[in-house]
């Protein structure tokens, strides 16, 4: 996984909040966050979900499976990042332009 994402999403946002201000920076990050956030919590209560019916049938690989559930769960989440960090780019360009002329 490239971290190069993560560091051009914290300079982008850096960038953004000096030109349109942090409040409007915050709103727009928490306006997209929470498909993201409810898209992990839905996968990771599958994970528990998983390990509830495996301690319900006495399957000692519970634990195990849960783990590895837990796993894959946070890779694939990771893998969603580039979208985000595009998604947010997206935004804070459009917002950027659009007060361009408060800007300069």
């Amino acid at each position: 996984m490239p971290y190069h994402n993560l560091y051009a999403i914290e300079l982008f946002e850096l960038m953004a909040c000096r030109w349109i201000g942090q409040d409007l920076v915050n709103s727009i990050i928490f306006e997209k966050m929470p498909d993201t956030m409810e898209r992990l919590n839905r996968s990771l209560m599958a994970c528990q979900y998983k390990f509830e019916a495996a301690k319900l049938q006495k399957k000692l690989s519970g634990l195990h499976e849960l783990e590895s559930c837990v796993d894959q769960s946070t890779k694939d989440n990771i893998k969603m990042l580039p979208h985000i960090a595009g998604k947010l780019k997206a935004t804070f360009s459009s917002v950027i332009r659009e007060n361009s002329h408060l800007i300069f």
